[in-house]
């Protein structure tokens, strides 16, 4: 699997503390979102700590045609139902960047660099330099750094069994000094 156990929880655990996280099953594909990443696995391999999550937080294991947004209320959990094709919402914009940014053209590698700025990890395409600032915290959701690529304005990994979107941080008063990391590739080439 691509994800992370760990951090997964552990984003799920802080999306329900703060914004909440949507849960919906699609045939046999579990989706898990918050807005900034987006999980999506094989329903036969959810890692029962994840299972345990929504034992924990919905008292239910969400199955095929269900769809929750779960968050942190005064006396517990709020669960509020929600419409499938709303939920997915989210699984189908990333695939419609996957697909655009594939478009007749190979996937762009990204990399890890050993960077940081501004508390984010700098990640960088070797062939075209992009640069890229990824939250540590949804960074460690993948438990490889190895065939990632960059969809739109995030990067993407998957294997048989899971696939992972994390948006990168876009902060427009960094633009200029982006700019000017382009200029080196701080990646093997």
């Amino acid at each position: 699997m691509v994800i992370s156990e760990k951090a997964l929880v552990n984003r799920m655990k802080e999306a329900y503390s703060t914004y909440g996280y949507t849960v919906a099953v699609q045939d046999d594909r579990m989706y898990l979102t918050n807005g900034f990443w987006l999980a999506e696995i094989d329903v036969d391999n959810v890692p029962d700590k994840i299972l345990g999550m929504f034992g924990e937080h919905i008292r239910d294991v969400p199955k095929a045609g269900d769809a929750y947004k779960v968050t942190k209320g005064k006396d517990g959990a709020i669960v509020q139902k929600r419409i499938l094709d709303e939920a997915m919402g989210a699984a189908k914009q990333m695939y419609e960047r996957r697909a655009e940014a594939y478009e007749g053209i190979l996937p762009v590698v990204m990399q890890k660099t050993n960077l940081t700025y501004e508390g984010c990890h700098v990640w960088q395409a070797a062939n075209v330099r992009d640069i890229f600032l990824i939250d540590p915290r949804y960074a460690a959701m993948l438990s490889t750094t190895k065939d990632v690529h960059r969809v739109g304005e995030g990067i993407y990994a998957e294997d048989e069994e899971s696939k992972l979107w994390i948006l990168r941080v876009a902060k427009e008063s960094d633009k200029t000094y982006l700019e000017h990391m382009q200029k080196i590739s701080w990646v093997k080439e």
